[in-house]
């Protein structure tokens, strides 16, 4: 262990701004301890109790000698808890530090939608405006807007994991990406329904160059992470030599160790998840957001907000951000993962002004349930409870063995091998294991994602779920592609 809303052109961020965000490590250790000892006495127990607290839930999860994570929790924008846990680099044996950097995977699609409002707030583009504006020929583009896109309810399809997408090493242009999917039916009428839905995000990148006249990128850089003074954020590249980057790692395919990341060039997740970050840079972000130092309170308050339906009902997606609840507390919440071997998952709670940040790259442990938990001490509240493990015979297990193919296309093998249930989607290399919960419910290590199997007309079914959506699979003949 180691120890949100105005155009910046129009109303600049103050050097003050920058400045206080550009606060040196030595500053900061020396913040916190004067924090911690002016604090009354009974506080400051209370303070050795959390940081106790909070040590043995990531000790538990990231131990030394496997891959890490780095944990960030600010009360009121005042860091109380910062450390990293575990090795940035098997090969090398470099323990994590709270200063390396992560891909931050889909927690970029909040900058993507914090970029687009930018342009909306310059009088570059609306919300309302059909993708027929920027895609002239898109599939029934003119009934497609920007706020179907950042919602998840335009109807496009997923189109990771479509055969089309050419291998993740290789660069592969906007519109090239924007190819893949053009002309997939979609998978409902836009505002009819909701789904998550990386090319989106993959379009919303490109009206951004398009309404910007500047590359994602050089968006992101010049008006994003400079004015704020993010200095240990970018674009990803694989190829570039990038300070302080931890290496990626999954979960090796025998179930014992790990492996290197994939080689994934990060034109693949471009808008929908490309960016890299460090704890310290996503306070800066998460207060610059609140704050309302990019875009006004108005634009802000759109991000935050739930998303209705054609019907009338809502899902609990804004722009970029799921809108949960932790305890009854309204939380801004969002999860990250690439084949790279990075996860990520950061919840910020308005009312309490807590925001936490957890940065991982141990693609086998998902960080949702563990920074909740971590969110939840920090409340005085119990952590999470989740559902116990149970022991099941070899049999039982068994019956739910074979291939499924879900309503987004996407096919997961279920495996058994050594006593337990694996799950792996087609096109990846990562098998998860899958915790019985019950003979017909089983759920991924550290996770909410649950699968619950069943037989409906003498066919294997399963209930895929996550926080984020519900699918619905049957079981299929098509054999794993080895």
């Amino acid at each position: 262990m180691t120890n949100f809303i105005k155009q910046p052109n129009l109303y600049p961020i103050s050097n003050s701004f920058i400045l206080t965000n550009k606060i040196t490590m030595k500053k900061l250790y020396s913040t916190l301890l004067l924090f911690f000892l002016f604090l009354p006495a009974g506080l400051q127990v209370n303070a050795q109790s959390l940081e106790k607290d909070l040590d043995a839930l990531f000790d538990v999860h990231y131990p030394s000698g496997q891959p890490g994570a780095i944990v960030l929790v600010a009360k009121d924008g005042n860091v109380i808890y910062r450390k990293a846990f575990g090795s940035a680099d098997l090969e090398l044996g470099v323990p994590m530090k709270p200063e390396h950097v992560i891909e931050l995977g889909s927690i970029t699609k909040q900058f993507t939608a914090v970029a687009i409002l930018m342009l909306m707030e310059e009088g570059k583009l609306s919300l309302q405006d059909p993708l027929s504006k920027y895609i002239s020929d898109y599939p029934n583009g003119e009934n497609i807007t920007i706020h179907h896109l950042l919602n998840h309810t335009s109807g496009i399809p997923n189109h990771l994991g479509m055969p089309e997408l050419p291998p993740k090493a290789l660069d592969i242009s906007p519109l090239e990406t924007i190819a893949v999917f053009k002309n997939k039916p979609g998978d409902f009428a836009p505002g009819e329904k909701w789904k998550y839905s990386n090319a989106g995000y993959i379009l919303l990148g490109y009206i951004i160059e398009q309404a910007s006249k500047m590359t994602y990128e050089d968006f992101i850089e010049t008006k994003i992470f400079q004015p704020l003074g993010m200095r240990n954020s970018q674009y990803g590249n694989k190829r570039e030599i990038i300070p302080n980057r931890a290496s990626g790692y999954n979960p090796d395919p025998s179930g014992k160790g790990y492996r290197n990341g994939e080689f994934l060039s990060m034109t693949v997740p471009y808008a929908g998840g490309a960016l890299m970050s460090t704890v310290d840079d996503m306070l800066i972000w998460n207060q610059a957001v609140r704050n309302n130092n990019l875009i006004s309170e108005k634009n802000k308050q759109l991000t935050f907000k739930t998303t209705t339906l054609n019907n009338g009902e809502t899902s609990y997606y804004g722009y970029g951000r799921e809108i949960r609840k932790l305890y009854g507390s309204p939380t801004l919440e969002h999860g990250g993962g690439v084949s790279s071997g990075y996860l990520t998952f950061g919840v910020y709670l308005p009312k309490e002004n807590i925001y936490t940040i957890l940065l991982s790259n141990n693609h086998s442990i998902n960080p949702e349930k563990i920074a909740l938990d971590a969110t939840a001490i920090v409340m005085g509240k119990p952590m999470i409870t989740s559902k116990t493990q149970v022991s099941l015979p070899e049999n039982t297990l068994k019956q739910w063995t074979g291939s499924y193919i879900f309503e987004d296309g996407a096919l997961r093998h279920i495996t058994f091998k050594d006593g337990n249930l694996y799950s792996k989607r087609e096109g990846t290399e990562t098998s998860f294991p899958l915790l019985p919960i019950s003979a017909n419910e089983y759920r991924f290590h550290n996770g909410s994602t649950t699968y619950t199997f069943g037989k409906e007309n003498g066919k294997k079914v399963v209930v895929f779920a996550t926080r984020l959506d519900v699918s619905n699979g049957k079981e299929t003949d098509k054999a794993p592609v080895e």
